[in-house]
């Protein structure tokens, strides 16, 4: 935890080095959270302290083994991009399965997406991809929420119902903030500009528009 503090300066005096002091206490004890956070520390490489793909994939492998979803996608994500390890799209996929059964909704939406257009270590099932979507949609993660919307408005994998994407979209939508929720906000608007699943309403689609701009 005062490592965290140290990291972002919360109550004590910002240090990336003193982070890593006490983050390695920590981790050397065999804590996962703070190996993870030993981890990406070195891959970020903040003032003081230098960066190293081969220190980040230690700690993080070291707390993935222990299962802690964090650190299994965080190394699902070095084997997707081949930092500080061979590129394995197999491998990746491994661990993003393994984080995503543990519940971490960034995982499982990650997974869908890898069902979704297939290749990537897994084969194409847009059954397989609503089922991992919907996982992290009902955590209110809204990449996975507009990606069930998708899914519904083109019948991918599922019937095609104008009304259950309209309901994702608009999940997604209110969150705002994210790439996934602006969009859902563009989907809704044109939704509402032919009238797919909701009354056919120039003014509400150009307002999603404007969200969405």
């Amino acid at each position: 935890k005062i490592g965290h503090m140290h990291e972002e300066g919360k109550g004590v005096a910002k240090s990336a080095v003193l982070a890593v002091e006490w983050y390695r206490k920590a981790a050397d004890h065999g804590y996962a959270k703070a190996q993870c956070s030993l981890g990406l520390v070195y891959e970020h490489g903040p003032t003081g302290v230098r960066q190293s793909d081969a220190e980040s994939v230690k700690w993080t492998r070291m707390a993935a083994v222990q299962g802690y979803a964090d650190a299994e996608f965080n190394l699902g994500v070095y084997y997707q991009e081949g930092k500080g390890v061979e590129q394995s799209d197999a491998l990746r996929a491994e661990w993003f399965r393994k984080a995503a059964d543990h519940g971490l909704a960034t995982a499982q939406n990650q997974l869908g997406r890898l069902y979704h257009h297939g290749g990537g270590g897994v084969g194409q099932s847009n059954a397989l991809a609503m089922g991992w979507y919907r996982k992290a949609a009902s955590q209110g993660y809204a990449g996975a929420q507009f990606s069930l919307g998708y899914m519904y408005h083109h019948g991918c994998g599922v019937r095609l119902d104008y009304k259950q994407a309209v309901k994702w979209y608009r999940l997604a939508a209110d969150q705002g903030g994210a790439d996934a929720s602006a969009e859902a906000q563009y989907s809704l608007g044109n939704m509402y500009e032919v009238g797919e699943g909701v009354g056919k309403n120039d003014t509400i689609a150009v307002k999603w528009f404007r969200m969405a701009a």
